[in-house]
């Protein structure tokens, strides 16, 4: 029977997998303005969505072998931990950035910071890399 840190590997890796192959195939983020990018922009969104669907592939993998309550899966949450976590981090500085700025500029929105996506990602491989997921 699969427990909450299937569940959280399974998730993951659906969602890297999807955003990632999007990013690969269109050569933007879900942020990004649908004309006008250049070249350059692409192939960099291009290869931020090959690392996305690597990270797919890693908890995949790790999934299909039954690895999930290993040991070394534990120092990859704690890996994946801090990318989520950064990712937390750098949301809440461009609120920041952004409650200094111009409403016109675009900014971030701390509501929006308070929501982001990696929040609970952050707190689940947490967990799993200390032991607390069955």
């Amino acid at each position: 029977m699969a427990g909450a840190a299937e569940l959280l590997y399974g998730c993951h890796s659906a969602l890297e997998l999807f955003f990632g192959s999007l990013m690969v195939l269109r050569g933007r983020g879900s942020m990004d303005p649908v004309e006008g990018s250049t070249a350059r922009a692409r192939l960099y969104r291009r290869w931020h969505g090959c690392g996305l669907v690597a990270l797919s592939s890693l908890g995949i993998l790790i999934l299909l072998k039954g690895k999930v309550h290993e040991e070394a899966t534990s120092c990859i949450s704690a890996a994946l931990t801090i990318f989520h976590g950064g990712c937390v981090a750098v949301h809440a500085l461009a609120a920041t950035e952004s409650a200094a700025a111009p409403k016109s500029l675009g900014g971030v929105a701390w509501k929006e910071a308070a929501l982001s996506p990696h929040i609970p990602l952050t707190i689940g491989f947490a967990a799993h890399a200390a032991g607390m997921l069955p």
